[in-house]
């Protein structure tokens, strides 16, 4: 929680309640407002999205970043840009090096991406524009599932009755939204 300016944070707390300790206070006009569930990586730091861009105002498009469990080191490692994705919603899914989520805007259709970003590289890639008209637009909720493909030669497939997308990665990965 928090107010316009400072509308959030992360912290640790003891499972009994104790030891409560603010790592880091999130500032619209800095980092923006966090969004989601935090994901761990294997060394131990910690991913997220927020809504807005840190760059003066509280419309940008919002960011992934990164902190180590003990609130030092954050960092924001992307900015969306509105074609790559805008309003990111929902966890994100770490696979590998790379962090899968969705945002509930822009792209194509300004329904929504869903994106990964390669933590090796440094770089992200849109992989597919959700489309109102066969999938659904503006997807906010749960964490993005990624598992292998049934079928390695299906580039692209969408159902949207499952909500199920097979797109184009090198690892020929499906993602499911729940």
């Amino acid at each position: 929680g928090g107010n316009s300016a400072e509308p959030g944070s992360i912290f640790k707390i003891k499972m009994d309640g104790t030891s409560y300790t603010t790592l880091h206070k999130f500032s619209v006009y800095k980092d923006g407002a966090p969004v989601g569930a935090l994901v761990q990586g294997l060394d131990g730091t910690l991913y997220g999205t927020a809504i807005g861009d840190g760059s003066n105002t509280p419309s940008g498009f919002g960011n992934i970043f990164k902190i180590n469990p003990n609130g030092t080191g954050y960092q924001i490692l992307h900015f969306f840009k509105g074609s790559n994705g805008a309003t990111p919603r929902g966890d994100l899914t770490l696979r590998g090096n790379k962090l899968f989520g969705f945002t509930a805007n822009g792209g194509v259709n300004n329904s929504g991406v869903i994106f990964a970003y390669d933590l090796s590289a440094s770089s992200d890639k849109k992989l597919y524009d959700v489309n109102d008209r066969v999938t659904g637009a503006n997807p906010f909720a749960g964490r993005m599932i990624v598992v292998d493909a049934p079928n390695p030669e299906a580039n692209f497939i969408v159902q949207p009755a499952n909500n199920t997308f097979y797109v184009p990665l090198t690892q020929n990965v499906t993602a499911n939204l729940v």
